[in-house]
């Protein structure tokens, strides 16, 4: 559709009377100059309807994230002023400004949140609830992991009947709400301690804590913590910077740090050793350069994929590159693969069996996940969660499918199942599949 084409059905869809039914209703509550938004822009005033909407239901949080996004389209003075005073509508300024220690409020989209420490600077506030709570007949979800900065422009109050029900919830409950201000102070503490080290805060509204300080150019060290539940993490390193602003605004995140290393916090006395090892860290490589960082990271884990080759190699797998493969017959093979993602420095690590001369489609596949999530910070495992998630993978899928003659792997469903050839490669291979699927059909 050319520009023209989107501008005349724009208009068509902005005249329509369903829409200027809605449109009044704005106009009503926002002032009639609404209609001066954004002069014959009808595509414009169409997507900041939704913005409008949120803000006509108090859904302030909503309506922020939408309209913001139209300040480029504002041309003229007049809609500047306009959008200005839709802007401050969203920002619930005067009311939070009345906000406490202790108060809930809420986000619709992000859940409950209760004022944990407020300042001249700053407001800590922490997630209890997603934002699932209120419509679920039984209390769920319970977060108590989400702690952030914030000037509550975007929140609003919680409800009292909502209030009622988080209080019954935590009196039914009270290892939930033990659980929820755990470590809070401590976390508050380290942040403190941090930021009196000549290291700035950054501001990224999806992380607990995220600090950063400059070293040589292009590099930096990360320090980010996070409160795990049953202990706070503190994960540290260096980074090659590839955007400062960005670095400004969101920090690092803990699987892009480069050169990366963690420690586990639960007493004060926990606080001084970590303390101390991240010094260490710092102090190692401080004078590295941005190569040097990337030089050791490599370093690091090419010792790690050297550990998964010593547990492979007395089965008979011969590595290349991230892959180790073990012949099957003449035709087919076993293969682990420590398969590197593509949006950040983690691996997942997946089984399957394929022919040697075409990889794809797979007879056989499947991912390993000892962890819930599938995906592995690689720098951060521990010999022992790394010989675990090995020893998984060995005995509960490598060895049976090696200890089973080759020929009679079709017996087991869990192998044919998975192939995704149609059988268009595996006929010899999968020869009894059509008599399971015939024994199962009896």
């Amino acid at each position: 559709m050319t520009e023209e084409q989107m501008k005349i059905v724009s208009k068509q869809l902005f005249i329509r009377a369903e829409f200027q039914k809605k449109w009044n209703k704005y106009r009503k509550a926002f002032g009639k100059d609404l209609d001066e938004l954004f002069c014959d822009d009808y595509h414009a005033k169409i997507r900041i309807s939704e913005g409008l909407e949120h803000l006509l239901n108090n859904r302030l949080s909503e309506a922020y994230h939408v309209i913001r996004h139209f300040e480029s389209d504002c041309i003229t003075d007049t809609d500047k002023q306009i959008f200005d005073r839709l802007i401050s509508l969203c920002l619930n300024e005067e009311e939070m400004a009345r906000a406490k220690v202790g108060d809930w409020v809420k986000q619709s989209h992000g859940g409950y949140y209760q004022i944990i420490k407020r300042t001249s600077d700053y407001v800590v506030i922490k997630r209890a609830f997603d934002h699932k709570f209120v419509y679920a007949k039984q209390s769920v979800n319970v977060d108590g992991f989400a702690i952030k900065l914030t000037d509550l422009k975007t929140y609003q109050f919680v409800e009292k009947e909502d209030i009622l029900r988080i209080k019954n919830f935590f009196k039914s409950n009270p290892n939930e709400e033990e659980d929820f201000l755990r470590y809070t102070d401590m976390m508050l503490s380290l942040r403190e301690k941090i930021l009196n080290t000549n290291f700035k805060e950054a501001e990224w509204e999806f992380r607990q804590f995220g600090f950063y300080r400059c070293t040589l150019e292009k590099v930096a060290f990360i320090v980010n913590l996070k409160d795990e539940g049953d202990h706070i993490s503190v994960i540290y390193g260096y980074t090659s910077i590839v955007d400062q602003d960005h670095l400004k605004n969101y920090g690092e995140d803990n699987s892009n740090i480069k050169l990366r290393f963690c420690s586990v916090v639960k007493t004060e006395q926990d606080q001084m050793a970590v303390a101390s090892d991240v010094k260490k860290v710092y102090d190692t490589y401080f004078d590295k350069s941005k190569d040097e960082i990337l030089s050791l990271k490599k370093e690091r884990q090419k010792q790690f994929l050297q550990k998964i080759a010593e547990k492979l190699k007395p089965l008979g797998f011969k590595k290349k590159n991230a892959k180790w493969t073990r012949a099957l017959d003449s035709d087919f093979c076993l293969e682990f693969e420590a398969q590197k993602s593509r949006w950040s420095d983690e691996y997942y690590f997946n089984i399957s069996i394929y022919h040697k001369d075409i990889q794809y489609p797979q007879c056989y596949g499947t991912r390993l996940n000892t962890n819930r999530k599938g995906i592995y910070n690689w720098q951060l495992m521990t010999d022992e969660e790394l010989n675990c998630l090995l020893d998984v993978a060995i005995q509960s899928f490598l060895m049976p499918i090696i200890n089973t003659p080759f020929a009679e792997l079709g017996k087991r469903k869990e192998i044919w199942q998975g192939c995704t050839c149609s059988r268009n490669k595996c006929n010899t291979c999968w020869v009894h599949k059509n008599l399971w699927e015939e024994n199962e059909a009896k």
